[in-house]
């Protein structure tokens, strides 16, 4: 299968995804997952590894329509995927839970 046509499958399952279906511990989990993201992503913005990614990106002219967590500049959606991972890990704060074996914001930013 061409990745053009697991990524449209992907994005039509998303789409049909009804919360009330799933179960609560996984709705649960996936809520402590993207706070866990987001606690260590906006922190993260607002640093210097941050800042020169950014500058670069822009300077590279991807300038365009999609947002960056924490910060003000818009980017094309390709460099939006870099420039929005980056910053969790601009602050090093890798923790891991034991259930997940590795960093507990990880499934919950690939559930987006």
């Amino acid at each position: 299968m061409a990745a053009v046509a697991v990524t449209a499958e992907i994005a039509k399952r998303a789409a049909n995804l009804d919360w009330n279906d799933l179960p609560e511990d996984l709705v649960e989990r996936t809520k402590q997952c993207l706070l866990d993201w987001f606690a260590v992503t906006i922190p993260g913005a607002q640093e210097e590894l941050t800042d020169i990614l950014v500058r670069e990106a822009l300077e590279d002219g991807a300038k365009g329509p999609a947002t960056l967590v924490g910060r003000s500049e818009t980017v094309l959606p390709s460099a939006a995927a870099l420039l929005n991972g980056s910053p969790a890990h601009a602050l090093d704060t890798h923790d891991v839970t034991f259930s997940l074996g590795g960093p507990p914001s990880v499934p919950g930013a690939r559930a987006l």
